[in-house]
């Protein structure tokens, strides 16, 4: 199965006074001709889409992720988003800037709280575990999320795990200095490598502007980095999108 997976797009960003929207929206729109031509099987986002908080310019925001969304759905490529701390609407409901593409329904899928479901790819499915970064008005619980989780079977999918959370590490940058928001929630690394040494799988992470990729032993963890250079302490970064095989 191939992945195409991004992440921290923060399509409300400003570079000293300059808005960086029509920059990101072109990018969004090549990185989708590339999904259609190299006939990829989901598109996997990682978090942070816009901050909820940035006035007008947010309705901006989450009309070209719709469309994103749409133009997949309309090539036959399911899409899956995961919530960041930018994305977060801290009034009490856990909601994000990421809900309204839930009601686009087939082949769009929104997690903006922990799960683990099954998703339809192009060709077959796999389990997603999905690992957003939580409300801190209304968190939920990783003891449910992992309770929830199905007994792998011999000839069970590999196990696609998806997160926008604090891991051990990683090579920082403005995500926790200039472009922070909110606090540090750690990402449960050693129960997610107790569940891929049984099923197999995928870590694909969001949150860090820079491309890198963490070894766990036997695990690896990709992380594909913003989708432009957003400060002027990111210019030696690789802005861009990763594609996976599983």
């Amino acid at each position: 199965m191939k992945i195409l997976h991004t992440s921290d797009w923060h399509l409300d960003w400003m570079t000293h006074g300059v808005r960086r929207h029509d920059e990101l929206r072109v990018a969004a729109h090549e990185m989708v001709k590339y999904a259609v031509a190299h006939d990829v099987d989901l598109f996997v986002f990682t978090g942070d889409l816009c901050n909820p908080d940035s006035g007008s310019c947010v309705f901006e925001c989450v009309e070209l992720a719709i469309m994103v969304a749409c133009l997949l759905r309309d090539r036959g490529i399911p899409s899956v988003w995961v919530s960041g701390n930018h994305d977060v609407i801290e009034d009490g409901r856990g909601r994000t800037t990421l809900a309204p593409l839930a009601a686009l329904g087939l082949n769009v899928h929104v997690f903006e709280t922990g799960a683990c479901r099954y998703v339809s790819a192009k060709r077959k499915g796999i389990e997603v575990l999905a690992l957003p970064y939580p409300s801190a008005t209304r968190p939920y619980s990783f003891d449910e999320v992992f309770a929830s989780i199905p007994e792998a079977e011999p000839a069970h999918d590999p196990l696609l795990v998806l997160s926008h959370l604090s891991v051990p590490g990683v090579q920082l940058g403005e995500e926790s200095h200039e472009m922070a928001r909110g606090r540090d929630v750690n990402y449960p690394i050693e129960r997610v490598l107790g569940l891929m040494k049984k099923r197999g799988g995928v870590m694909l992470q969001g949150h860090y502007h820079r491309r890198q990729s963490l070894n766990f032993g036997e695990r690896w963890m990709h992380i594909p980095g913003s989708l432009a250079q957003l400060t002027f302490s990111e210019e030696h970064h690789r802005p861009g999108f990763l594609v996976i095989e599983v």
